[in-house]
């Protein structure tokens, strides 16, 4: 009886255990961003003001972690230009999404020909698998 006690005390401790290092996993969440030729900026599917950037980035993430059970979450903002706009632009774009949301987050630039491909519909993103992407390094 002893030892069916202490197995069932053990096999609980060690699910509660395992159960906390499951919730600690760190996921990431994908933030995409399209700075068209004209400067027009659709974060994900949505087409957005400059001066809204911050607000809708926010609200962007703060959405993906209501919805998440992971607790630590990474963001990466995935930032694809067109390469005729400048670096201090898109420079700009990144920090008024750092703006609305910094926690644990980071950005990727890429710059994009934009005559190759038409992105500017929605689900432009989902077109970008066929295209060589140029890192912004620096």
């Amino acid at each position: 009886m002893k030892n069916t006690l202490a197995f069932v005390v053990l096999a609980f401790i060690s699910l509660n255990i395992l159960g906390q290092v499951s919730k600690s996993e760190s996921t990431t969440f994908f933030v995409n961003v399209y700075l068209n030729e004209q400067k027009h900026i659709r974060l994900e599917n949505n087409l957005v003001d400059f001066e809204k950037v911050n607000n809708d980035t926010a609200n962007l993430v703060n959405d993906h972690l209501l919805n998440s059970n992971a607790e630590n979450v990474n963001v990466v903002y995935r930032i694809y230009a067109d390469k005729t706009l400048s670096k201090d632009f898109i420079k700009m774009v990144d920090q008024k999404m750092l703006d609305g949301y910094n926690k644990n987050a980071s950005s990727m630039h890429f710059l994009l020909e934009n005559q190759k491909i038409n992105l500017n519909v929605p689900n432009w993103f989902q077109k970008l698998e066929a295209v060589n992407l140029e890192k912004i390094k620096g």
